[in-house]
């Protein structure tokens, strides 16, 4: 595709260079650059963005786009634009070919449930036969393939080029949290067949498919949102995403109906948390738990034994006991399951089905279910155990 093709779409301010040549990629990261790549910066008009944009420029981007392109060099045609990022989905969309428009789409409003709600009506799509795609924050799904979350946030590239292997998978609509992005990011530009909604009920209603609203579909499975961890224990062990206190709340109160002896939580307020948020984590845990241990999730470049503080505060305002601290997940995940005995619970919040830790200098792996599961077979559960118990 031709740079003034894609230039139709991004409305520049102004353009220094030729617009004549052949773009081969769309991308915000400079290490990803290849010969004849369009870059466009992350936003910022300083000294780091001009650096990376010079990175792109020697690895052979044809094109910048950036807000201020005044110290760029001449090899590369500068693009001057007002929202980098909305240019970067507008760009993208037109490299793509506007996959957006060959797609029904659904965009759940942001909420306590919106995750999983998208999650569950694409499954329900996908049974009655029409294919459809999903993004989420935890996972998107385009066929039997999966994409597992992201340690950074998606942005317009990413949301495109999704789209374009959705539309190249044979997909009919795709199902969007809402939370991931706003609008603009998701669609691009130009016309968009697309629903805002807020119930299951909406998604099937305009496709002639029935669906009482208020209907439980927590039946569906839906990857860290109350999902059980079963190695034949006597004790309910599951993993939450809890992205606000209110899901939380609401998790461990299902919880208390149905389970007689202790409840316990494995939390760590994750650094993209406000301070509100944290002390709701605190509050709402204190209220509903007996025993709590606070460990670390996502600090990032924060310290974490200060998100620790902020939910220990709250938790002791609600319960007179200290609060345990463990700043190591997995060391906290097996203390808490050692103190489990049959007939308990213990919740593992915060991370659900992110395959990840963001540290303050790195990113390094770490699942709760599968952390969940090799503590349970170091406790003499598993497999095994579980097809004995079945036979017993």
């Amino acid at each position: 595709m031709l740079l003034r093709q894609i230039l139709k779409s991004i409305d520049p301010i102004d353009v220094a260079g030729s617009v004549n040549r052949q773009v081969t990629l769309v991308t915000n990261d400079p290490r990803g650059v290849i010969p004849g790549a369009l870059y466009v910066s992350h936003g910022e008009a300083n000294e780091s963005e001009f650096v990376r944009a010079s990175i792109a420029t020697s690895r052979g981007a044809i094109a910048v786009v950036c807000r201020d392109s005044s110290q760029l060099s001449a090899r590369s045609t500068r693009i001057r634009v007002a929202d980098p990022s909305l240019a970067l989905a507008r760009a993208a969309a037109a490299f793509y070919g506007y996959p957006a428009h060959k797609l029904q789409i659904y965009r759940f409003v942001p909420g306590e449930d919106s995750a999983a709600n998208a999650y569950r009506a694409r499954q329900i799509l996908e049974v009655h036969g029409i294919k459809t795609g999903l993004i989420t924050a935890f996972v998107s799904q385009i066929g039997r393939r999966e994409h597992p979350a992201q340690p950074r946030a998606l942005n317009g590239m990413d949301f495109q080029r999704l789209l374009s292997e959705m539309v190249e998978h044979g997909c009919r609509a795709c199902i969007v949290d809402g939370s991931v992005a706003d609008a603009p990011k998701v669609f691009g530009a130009g016309p968009v067949r697309w629903f805002q909604v807020k119930t299951i009920g909406e998604v099937l209603r305009p496709l002639g498919l029935k669906w009482k609203d208020g209907t439980d579909a927590s039946a569906i499975p839906c990857p860290g949102c109350e999902e059980q961890i079963d190695c034949g224990q006597k004790f309910e062990v599951m993993v939450e995403r809890a992205e606000t206190p209110l899901r939380l709340e609401h998790v461990l109160r299902s919880v208390r109906r149905r389970v007689r002896g202790h409840i316990y939580v494995v939390f760590g307020s994750k650094a993209a948390h406000s301070a509100e948020q944290r002390a709701g984590f605190g509050h709402v845990i204190g209220r509903f738990a007996d025993g709590v241990w606070i460990t670390t999730d996502d600090p990032a470049g924060h310290s974490p034994s200060h998100l620790a503080e902020e939910v220990a505060f709250a938790w002791r305002q609600a319960r007179p006991e200290p609060a345990q601290r463990q700043p190591d997940r997995s060391m906290a995940i097996r203390s808490a399951l050692w103190r489990c005995r049959p007939g308990d619970a213990i919740v593992v919040a915060g991370k659900g089905a992110e395959t990840f830790n963001i540290l303050a200098d790195t990113v390094v792996p770490f699942d709760d279910r599968e952390e969940c599961r090799d503590c349970l077979g170091r406790l003499g559960f598993g497999a095994d155990a579980a097809v004995q118990a079945v036979i017993e």
